[in-house]
């Protein structure tokens, strides 16, 4: 099975936290498996740690298993002015996983890019390829209420819902 790895975990916010060593372990993990050939898929527009990601995942998977996506910036939730290239970047995020050839995509954390430009999306229901989403402590849930501090709708978790 070829299997392509959204490596953003490492690269955002969530590096050098559980998800990041999650992200880390299961790598490890999938490229010792022989029935299994792990790529491993990187933003550029993540570019204050993409070398230190880089050189991370190569160290499992090996340089000619990394793949960087050319992602856009300023793709942050945080400022709705993003919204249209927040939108634009998933577009060319879904049609550049599109023209690979894999079978799985695994993404290693699905709520990320609230503050950075992280870039995940899975709307193509028809994509040929299976997908896979690791989803971590789920606990924070159990008090939500529909709205943040500021009494905006914390469209992060709703998004979770609609993909």
């Amino acid at each position: 099975m070829r299997l392509l790895f959204d490596l953003q975990a490492l690269q955002n916010g969530s590096r050098t936290r559980g998800i990041g060593r999650y992200v880390l372990s299961l790598l490890t993990a999938l490229a010792q498996r022989p029935d299994v050939e792990v790529w491993g898929l990187l933003n550029s527009a993540l570019r204050e740690h993409l070398e230190e990601a880089r050189k991370v995942a190569a160290e499992v998977l090996g340089e000619d298993r990394l793949i960087v996506f050319q992602g856009l910036a300023d793709t942050a939730r945080i400022n709705e002015d993003n919204h249209q290239r927040r939108e634009l970047a998933e577009i060319a995020y879904e049609q550049f996983i599109g023209s690979l050839d894999f079978d799985a995509l695994v993404v290693g954390s699905l709520f990320e890019g609230f503050e950075d430009n992280t870039t995940v999306s899975l709307k193509n229901a028809d994509a040929g390829y299976r997908k896979y989403v690791i989803l971590y402590d789920l606990i924070p849930l159990l008090g939500f209420s529909a709205q943040s501090r500021d009494g905006e709708p914390m469209e992060l978790i709703i998004r979770g819902r609609t993909l």
